[in-house]
């Protein structure tokens, strides 16, 4: 069934998402569906850069990222 999805996105807004499960849930739904998959990550915990990293390992399609001002 079409429901019109483009894409979807993992959006970690409270920064808690770690990096080997960002990998497996990016490498899961990769292999399951064949939209394309975005992150968005906060960095409240530090924990952005390193789970931005995994999921690029895992072949995530976007990602999105910020710097403080």
């Amino acid at each position: 069934m079409d429901l019109g999805t483009h894409a979807l996105c993992i959006k970690d807004m409270a920064g808690l998402l770690k990096p080997y499960t960002a990998e497996e849930m990016v490498s899961r739904i990769k292999e399951s569906c064949d939209l394309p998959l975005g992150l968005h990550c906060h960095a409240t915990t530090g924990l952005s850069t390193a789970t931005l990293m995994k999921a690029i390992d895992a072949g995530v399609d976007m990602i999105d990222t910020s710097i403080s001002s």
